[in-house]
C-alpha cells in the first residue's frame, strides 16, 4: 500500500530493516539544509506505514566512523547501528553511539557516554583545577587536574547533557563540567572564553 511523507528534505537515504518475528521497518536517513538531519522510523504492515519517531539532530554513520573520515553512511546490521547527534558543549561536536532496534523499533543504545569528535582541539588561556578522569571508563579518580595555560586538549567523550571529558597533551584525561548555551557556556563555573582557544559553534 502507498503512503505519503509530508516533510521538507534536500537529501535522504532509506532503508527497510527486518528486526525478525514480523517487525519490519523502514529508516530514513534526511537532512533538511542542517549538518546533522534527522532520523525516521516508520513500521511496515500490510495494511500501510505508520510513524514510530523521529530523532532530531542526529545522522546514520558509518561503521568506521572518525572526525576525518565520517564515511557513507550505510545501514547493513540492524542490531548495531551507529548514530551520530549534535551536541553543544564546548563547541558544535559530534556525540556517536551504538544502538539496536528496541522492541518499538526505535534505535536504542546501551552506550552511557558518547565518542566526541570535532575539528578543532582547544588551547587553555587560563590556569584552573578540573576534576580527573578514568580515560578507559569514565569514572571519577578522586583528583584534581591542573590545566596551565597554553595546554593543548583533546575531545574524548560526553554524556550530552551537562560534561565534556578531554584529554590533555600529555595524556591527562579531565572533565570539563559545562553550563548554560552557546557562547555564554561557563566551565567549571568561569565563562568559556576565559577558559579557551578554540571552540567553534556552528
Amino acid at each position: 500500500k502507498a503512503f505519503t511523507i509530508n516533510t521538507v528534505i534536500e537529501s535522504y537515504d532509506a532503508y527497510v530493516v527486518y528486526a525478525g518475528l514480523g517487525r519490519n521497518y523502514l529508516f530514513i536517513n534526511a537532512f533538511n539544509g542542517t549538518d546533522y538531519g534527522y532520523v525516521s522510523v516508520y513500521r511496515l504492515e500490510r495494511s500501510g506505514a505508520s510513524l514510530v519517531g523521529m530523532i532530531y539532530d542526529t545522522s546514520l554513520q558509518a561503521a568506521g566512523f572518525t572526525a576525518e573520515c565520517a564515511g557513507i553512511p550505510l545501514l547493513t546490521q540492524p542490531e548495531n547501528i551507529i548514530l551520530g547527534s549534535k551536541i553543544e558543549l564546548l563547541g558544535t561536536l559530534t556525540g556517536v553511539k551504538n544502538y539496536s532496534i528496541s522492541a518499538s523499533g526505535m534505535p536504542e543504545s546501551q552506550d552511557e557516554y558518547y565518542r566526541v569528535y570535532a575539528n578543532t582541539t582547544l588551547t587553555a588561556k587560563a590556569s584552573f583545577a578540573t576534576a580527573g578522569i578514568d580515560p578507559a571508563t569514565g569514572r571519577g579518580l578522586n583528583t584534581a587536574v591542573k590545566v596551565e595555560p597554553g595546554t593543548r586538549l583533546y575531545y574524548l567523550r560526553s554524556d550530552g547533557r551537562s560534561f565534556v571529558d578531554m584529554m590533555t597533551e600529555q595524556g591527562v584525561c579531565c572533565r570539563m563540567y559545562v553550563s548554560g548555551k552557546g557562547a555564554a557556556q561557563t566551565v567549571n563555573g568561569m565563562p568559556v572564553a576565559d577558559c579557551f582557544d578554540g571552540v567553534i559553534y556552528t
